[in-house]
């Protein structure tokens, strides 16, 4: 038994120290990032937010407006410094932006209106963002009129892959993070968290297809993410096209690695597929499963 404990003990000090390790390795990558933007006054392919006044810029959304003015904006890195910015981003249809908060725990992305067109972050297209968290929140006050907001909106046309990483989205009135894919779009979220506290059951996670027949390319990842929900459902796939359109279908597919998905009402019975299961790999209508799908607390969403 002995031998067993320190086993135990050794691995788990293995574990968090390869976490720590991690960390350290990224915290390093954006101080070297900084020292360079610092010294190279001349080469804007990185730039600096910071709320205080020490960067290039003191908003993200007054970075991105002058960024979408250059000829040559692909491939640009944006540095969130800690804070919190209240400002509603709009990433719809860039290519090749990279936005790299510094610190999730001080940096904070925050819309208090509670309404639906001003999700604080509204992306489409080929983008890398890492590090963030982001709230919509109604603590303006007041009644809000339907459909309520979401953390982060992603319903746009705009080719291309965009890739979330070890981020956070919180919705206070709404699903965290709604999720409707075009034609040739790629989604994946790696390592982050999903909570929602809404009386609008939505899901922590809404996601459909598009509302046209014969799209393809249609595909959203989920890799060791977390997803609570504080009340009703986690979870919530709906195809579209035979909801709003004509029903002839489309190609979408939907893909879950090592997820977990939680309702503090619900408990694991906290999802919900809105149209029959076309075909045996279907989920919603014509949304399939991946085969690569599995290690998910829901059963529904493993392959095997």
């Amino acid at each position: 038994m002995k031998i067993l404990n320190f086993t135990k003990k050794n691995f788990n000090f293995l574990v968090k120290r390869k976490v720590v390790i991690c960390r350290l390795l990224f915290v390093a990558i954006i101080l070297v990032l900084l020292i360079y933007s610092y010294f190279d006054k001349y080469n804007k392919q990185i730039i600096i937010v910071d709320i205080k006044g020490s960067g290039d810029y003191e908003s993200i959304v007054e970075a991105i407006n002058d960024i979408k003015w250059k000829k040559d904006f692909k491939d640009i890195t944006i540095i969130v410094l800690p804070g919190e910015y209240e400002e509603i981003v709009d990433l719809k249809e860039n290519t090749n932006i990279k936005i790299l908060f510094l610190n999730k725990d001080d940096t904070k992305l925050i819309d208090k209106s509670g309404l639906y067109i001003n999700s604080p972050l509204k992306v489409s297209g080929q983008n890398y963002i890492r590090n963030a968290y982001i709230v919509a929140d109604h603590k303006e006050g007041g009644e809000i009129p339907q459909p309520y907001s979401y953390a982060l909106h992603f319903d746009f046309l705009g080719e291309g892959t965009s890739i979330f990483e070890d981020c956070k989205f919180e919705s206070y009135q709404n699903s965290a993070v709604g999720i409707g894919m075009n034609k040739n779009q790629t989604l994946i979220f790696k390592n982050c968290d999903f909570y929602s506290d809404s009386d609008y059951d939505g899901g922590t996670l809404y996601i459909h297809n598009s509302v046209e027949s014969g799209v393809k390319n249609q595909k959203v990842i989920f890799i060791d993410c977390n997803i609570v929900a504080e009340k009703g459902l986690a979870l919530k796939i709906d195809d579209v096209n035979i909801g709003n359109g004509d029903g002839l279908g489309n190609q979408m597919e939907m893909e879950f690695i090592n997820c977990n998905f939680i309702s503090n009402t619900l408990g694991e019975n906290c999802y919900q597929f809105t149209h029959t299961a076309i075909g045996d790999s279907a989920l919603s209508g014509n949304i399939i499963l991946s085969p690569k799908s599995y290690g998910n607390n829901l059963d529904a969403l493993n392959a095997d």
